[in-house]
């Protein structure tokens, strides 16, 4: 099920193809799925074979086939080759300060990739830096969402991995297994490279403004979209059973609760990565790195792109009322207030209340009781009503599938219609949008109040 119009999700936008200069060799990684030497370890070659996750890609997905899925067209297998584009190839040239009119060196090429992009776009077996770029071929694999496979890959399968009640031993647990039948644990694995920083070999791999100022596409990650247009190597009927029965949820819940977990998740990453930049920044400074030798502190990602990229003629300007990025605002503080400052309804003391209708209901309500005030959180309320109508029979509340409709399709056009200074600049003027879209907001919001859960 496609959802989230509003925004475009794709793990691997840039696929490989030919163009009109000349690239790092790449000649030497294969088209077809091989695997690099390795240390002794659970690689995707165990996972790939016939009597594993390597069955048949023609049946329905299943554990029998997944893995085979996954080759098929899991973009997290085109992570590496998209280093490998134009696109890539320019973004590195700036970083460097290189020539623009050749080929950068094949070995610096791949040793800049190890130091700032392979980790999140690719997993290397080994702990020691690769001398041909094969050695990543196979992009973000298994591993990378299921945990390093060494001491659990070859017990996984046997009875008592779980129990009775479907928990992993804690033992396989400490040893790097995430059990991402766990929506808060599955989330939690993507944040490492959706959010940052990435475990690289030099040490954490930081999507800062520097890579987004070179052409780097900022980290808007929003788990449950994400989630929902990801092509699955799993059961999904299976996967939402699970959940829905581990909450206890009457009916359907899982999508909901998948935009639930993942705001949470998002504004912890967040915060943490936030921390770890001021943290780290201050401690290199404090050993006498010069203030250009350590990472930028305070990092502009942080903060919405329009504070700064606007023109001096925008409304945004001269009224002095530019928006904060409701995501980055107030990183220091704990995630859990910065959720409860989203909605309203959850406690800082308290569970999620995953399952929970009367608390979903609340949660929509506070969504909409306002017209948003800024793109991203008219997206990001567009987004949990979308996430609760997938959990509703079809059949049900038409009306209010066709005013959320409508209301996308009226956020899409005056946000397009609006215009731009640069391709980095915001609307000139939020205001008329808001103006444009509160009666409409304001309806949508009075149904979700009058609806019984």
């Amino acid at each position: 099920m496609m959802r989230g119009s509003v925004v475009v999700v794709g793990l691997a936008a840039c696929l490989l193809a030919a163009g009109c200069v000349r690239r790092p060799s790449l000649s030497s990684v294969p088209t077809t799925p091989v695997v690099a030497s390795a240390p002794a370890a659970v690689t995707l070659a165990n996972c790939t074979s016939s009597g594993c996750h390597g069955g048949s890609t023609s049946g329905p997905p299943s554990w029998e086939n997944a893995a085979s899925l996954w080759l098929a067209r899991d973009p997290h297998r085109n992570a590496f080759f998209v280093l490998y584009t134009e696109r890539a190839i320019a973004m590195v040239q700036r970083l460097n300060n290189w020539p623009t009119d050749q080929a950068p060196d094949d070995a610096k090429y791949l040793q800049f990739l190890e130091q700032r992009c392979t980790g999140c776009h690719a997993i290397h077996e080994s702990s020691e830096p690769a001398d041909r770029p094969e050695a990543y071929a196979l992009g973000v694999t298994c591993v990378g969402c299921h945990g390093e496979a060494s001491h659990w890959g070859h017990t996984h399968y046997q009875n008592g991995f779980r129990d009775a009640n479907g928990n992993v031993n804690a033992e396989d647990v400490s040893h790097g297994f995430n059990d991402l039948r766990d929506l808060s644990e599955r989330a939690s694995a993507c944040m490492q490279c959706h959010v940052g920083p990435g475990k690289g070999l030099n040490g954490p791999h930081d999507m800062n403004h520097d890579l987004i100022a070179a052409g780097h596409p900022r980290l808007n990650f929003e788990f449950s979209a994400y989630l929902a247009n990801l092509p699955p190597h799993w059961d999904t009927a299976l996967d939402e059973k699970r959940h829905n029965e581990s909450v206890s949820a009457t009916a359907g819940s899982f999508n909901f609760d998948a935009w639930l977990v993942g705001q949470m998740e998002i504004a912890k990453s967040r915060s943490a990565l936030s921390n770890w930049r001021k943290t780290t920044a201050a401690e290199q400074q404090a050993a006498g790195a010069l203030l250009s030798e350590t990472p930028p502190w305070p990092e502009l990602s942080e903060f919405d792109c329009y504070q700064c990229h606007h023109s001096f003629s925008s409304a945004l300007f001269e009224k002095g009322d530019g928006i904060w990025d409701n995501w980055r605002q107030d990183q220091t503080a704990d995630a859990s207030k910065l959720l409860v400052e989203r909605t309203g309804e959850v406690p800082t003391s308290e569970p999620l209340p995953l399952g929970n209708k009367v608390a979903q209901q609340k949660l929509l309500s506070n969504l909409f009781a306002q017209p948003p005030v800024s793109f991203e959180q008219a997206l990001q309320a567009l987004l949990s009503l979308d996430a609760w109508l997938a959990d509703q029979d079809a059949s049900l509340y038409p009306e209010l599938r066709e005013q959320a409709d409508n209301l996308r399709k009226g956020l899409n056009a005056c946000y397009a219609d609006a215009p731009q200074t640069t391709v980095y600049s915001a609307p000139t003027d939020f205001q008329p949008l808001k103006r444009e879209l509160a009666a409409a907001w304001q309806a949508l919001g009075e149904r979700l109040r009058e609806m019984n859960p």
